[in-house]
């Protein structure tokens, strides 16, 4: 273990140098941070490439969200991109929880579409929902697919499944291209036993709650450290610019207990249309299949900003 000196009251809980054959993890993240992650019900993860060293494939990044504010807390620096060493920075996570006696434990997590760090969610936490981001999802789909195609993110889980079945049956174009990508999505994201499982990238219930349903804080985020850390800097530079960024934070964490930060007019005009569309199929109004490409329609990722 390697310890880098910190700012007087921001010195970082985390500190963790862990080498291990040709692997090598560094896991920063303050006292604060912890509590944080204790006191939010929902942790956004993701990656970002170009504010690493070199010397690191990833630097991976765990944020959570309360009143507007995502707001990271635990830094890693990561030679590959294996469950195992997403598992040991969840592990990493819990350890120093426990030495303030603080408990982690969030009721959801939301990352993008990647199955190793999936596989180490549900192993260290077993019975917390898992969700993909919806920008990523419909960003992957909207190739080559419908409205209703993105729409089935949006509507009730139950009826995923017959609702894909009526827009492949009604709405899928004479071609083998449209063929092989009804093929390829079914097996993948909707079958029971699909890859990506509905569970997974459906966000019906965050509409419902008014939560965070992508990731793109975080990707607003990952804009501000660019600036911020410039592209692949030095080790002891990415240290250096670390300290300012976690003070930053630790501000930003204390207005989130203060204050709320308004959501932008189009996202919750957007909202708004889900959630009339959900009342027309509730009462028979709307068909299901309806129901996926009327919110399809909604959602145009392409020109919304990214912040929903």
């Amino acid at each position: 273990m390697t310890s880098y000196e910190m700012l007087p009251h921001q010195k970082f809980a985390i500190q963790i140098d862990l080498r291990e054959s040709d692997t090598r993890l560094l896991v920063f993240g303050s006292k604060w941070g912890i509590e944080y992650l204790s006191e939010v019900d929902t942790w956004h993860m993701d990656g970002t490439f170009k504010t690493r060293p070199l010397s690191f494939r990833q630097l991976y990044i765990i944020h959570g969200y309360r009143n507007g504010y995502m707001i990271p807390t635990v830094y890693a620096l990561t030679s590959d991109k294996s469950g195992k060493t997403y598992e040991q920075i969840l592990k990493t996570i819990i350890e120093q929880a426990n030495k303030y006696n603080i408990v982690v434990e969030p009721k959801r997590a939301v990352s993008d579409f990647e199955q190793a760090i999936f596989n180490a969610l549900s192993n260290i936490f077993p019975n917390r929902k898992i969700s993909g981001c919806f920008f990523h999802y419909s960003q992957k789909s909207s190739i080559n697919w419908s409205r209703g195609a993105i729409g089935l993110a949006l509507i009730p889980l139950n009826i995923v499944i017959e609702t894909w079945a009526n827009i492949m049956s009604e709405y899928t174009s004479d071609d083998s291209a449209a063929t092989t990508f009804n093929d390829y999505l079914t097996d993948t994201c909707v079958d029971d036993d699909a890859i990506f499982q509905s569970f997974i990238w459906n966000i019906h219930d965050l509409i419902i709650t008014g939560q965070p349903r992508t990731n793109n804080h975080v990707e607003d985020f990952h804009n501000r450290l660019k600036q911020h850390f410039g592209v692949h800097p030095y080790i002891y530079e990415f240290i250096e610019a670390l300290k300012e960024e976690n003070e930053y934070n630790h501000t930003r964490y204390t207005e989130s207990f203060m204050q709320t930060v308004k959501r932008k007019k189009v996202h919750n005009n957007c909202d708004n249309k889900f959630k009339e569309y959900f009342k027309r199929y509730e009462n028979g109004t709307l068909s299901g299949t309806d129901l996926a490409i009327k919110c399809g329609k909604c959602v145009n990722t392409a020109k919304l900003p990214l912040s929903l």
